[in-house]
């Protein structure tokens, strides 16, 4: 549903049906058959190209089909080999002649990472490695770190509130048109949870 609504906010944004953008996962699938990653620690960052057409990004309104949205960019995703899994293996150690070709695209303009559920409380007080959130001591990275990509849209769902930032390079992006874009993605979100609501 996250991405049926950014999809379709960047759909409208740039005025094209077929919208392009990396995603950011934390390659802990489930892929190979008796690995478990459950007691690792640190994150396995995966970066991957996927693409989704967005038919009708003018349409916006209640009376949309967003189920079929919906459905439409799942399988749009599910169409991805392995979860994107091998594609950084691939840019790094594939053969010479693909490693050139996908090093020479570099990055997409927008990479969309959806961290999770940040409070999840293991069922009985005590277990798990976790036992206390204390939030933010400062800033999350260098600030003359200018990111990966020109637009990186973060989210995650911290104490019942699904919340997202999105950061920008001024000079690629004006900030006015990248608040016009999350502003798009907000309403997007809210018509799919309504269009949920009432279909149960």
């Amino acid at each position: 549903m996250l991405l049926a609504a950014l999809a379709l906010a960047l759909a409208r944004w740039s005025g094209h049906e077929r919208i392009g953008l990396d995603l950011e996962g934390h390659g802990r699938e489930d892929l190979l058959e008796g690995v478990d990653l459950s007691r690792t620690v640190g994150w396995f960052t995966t970066v991957y190209p996927v693409t989704f057409d967005v038919p009708d990004p003018a349409d916006l309104g209640p009376d949309r089909d967003w189920r079929a949205l919906v459905k439409s960019v799942r399988r749009q995703l599910r169409a991805v080999p392995g979860n994107g899994l091998g594609f950084g293996a691939l840019r790094t150690f594939g053969p010479p002649e693909v490693c050139e070709r996908l090093a020479a695209g570099g990055h997409g303009q927008v990479v969309f990472n959806y961290l999770g559920q940040w409070d999840a409380r293991p069922p009985a007080v005590g277990d798990g490695l976790v036992r206390a959130e204390l939030g933010s001591f400062g800033q999350d990275h260098d600030p003359r770190d200018g990111g990966s990509h020109p637009l990186e849209v973060v989210g995650a769902a911290h104490h019942g509130r699904l919340a997202f930032t999105w950061h920008h390079r001024p000079a690629a992006h004006p900030t006015e048109a990248v608040r016009r874009a999350a502003e798009e993605f907000a309403a997007a979100l809210r018509q799919i949870a309504r269009h949920a609501r009432g279909s149960h």
